[in-house]
């Protein structure tokens, strides 16, 4: 087998020799980096992406632009609402998109990467200092007042209680923020929603408010789902999704992609 390397002279200028070196470690691997921007697009779904005094931020986001920063990749980040997201995916307006739940309609058109970008994770939450706890079985929390998203599903499990009457939710809102204020206001003892979400909204509208305790998120999750970022198959870009994938990998073993999430993973107390 025959291989690619360099005979450099014996003085060359730093930035020509890393650019060559930075080449070789290129063409070793495999793979390479596309010399194209790359449109990537996004939607408004706080913490993970969002937008605010005209720049774009998130947990997500920040995991995003690390791995394209790691691989050199020049990429334009738009922001666009997510079922346009989704038609511009797949008519091949758009290179690729992030945060994405896996599922077979969607692979007709999106090509995903192997590497889940993040999980999207349903959690239950309590005020500061409740006595509640739980520890994987929903039926323990019989006779307990829940606050649920209008026409969500929180899991099978949740879902199957529900249905057997053994958790009867007391009230359905239709955001977040309704569901933190229920809780803080002692309207109900439990709420479900996202675990990055919930303590976000709560410290964007919540700290300081007199009525609250802070919140506490339960031990044991309802739902884990692998969510990631997927390029569009009609734009063939099959290199830069094993790249992404890779760098993605890298960042999960070096502690960098654990060191992202904690900043967003504060739940707060008074």
């Amino acid at each position: 087998m025959s291989h690619i390397g360099f005979i450099l002279p014996s003085v060359l200028p730093l930035k020509v020799v890393s650019g060559l070196v930075f080449l070789t470690l290129i063409l070793f691997s495999g793979v390479a980096f596309s010399s194209e921007r790359l449109k990537v697009a996004m939607f408004e779904f706080a913490p993970y992406e969002f937008s605010r005094d005209g720049q774009v931020h998130g947990l997500s986001v920040e995991i995003v632009r690390e791995v394209f920063n790691r691989s050199g990749q020049a990429y334009d980040l738009v922001l666009l609402p997510w079922s346009r997201a989704l038609l511009y995916l797949e008519d091949g307006r758009v290179d690729a998109l992030f945060t994405v739940l896996d599922n077979p309609e969607r692979r007709e058109f999106a090509d995903f990467c192997d590497e889940p970008l993040i999980d999207e994770t349903v959690s239950l939450f309590v005020r500061g200092g409740s006595p509640i706890r739980y520890e994987g079985l929903v039926d323990t929390l019989a006779g307990q007042r829940f606050a649920v998203r209008q026409d969500f599903s929180y899991g099978l499990e949740y879902d199957g209680a529900v249905e057997a009457g053994l958790i009867k939710p007391l009230l359905r809102v239709v955001n977040s923020k309704d569901l933190i204020q229920a809780l803080i206001f002692d309207q109900v003892d439990v709420i479900i929603g996202d675990r990055y979400g919930i303590p976000y909204i709560y410290r964007l509208n919540f700290i300081g408010h007199p009525r609250s305790k802070g919140i506490r998120k339960l031990n044991e999750d309802l739902q884990v789902s692998p969510a990631y970022l997927a390029f569009s198959k009609k734009r063939q870009r099959h290199q830069e999704r094993d790249l992404f994938s890779k760098h993605l990998r890298d960042m999960k073993r070096d502690g960098t992609h654990a060191a992202i999430i904690s900043r967003w993973d504060e739940v707060p107390n008074p």
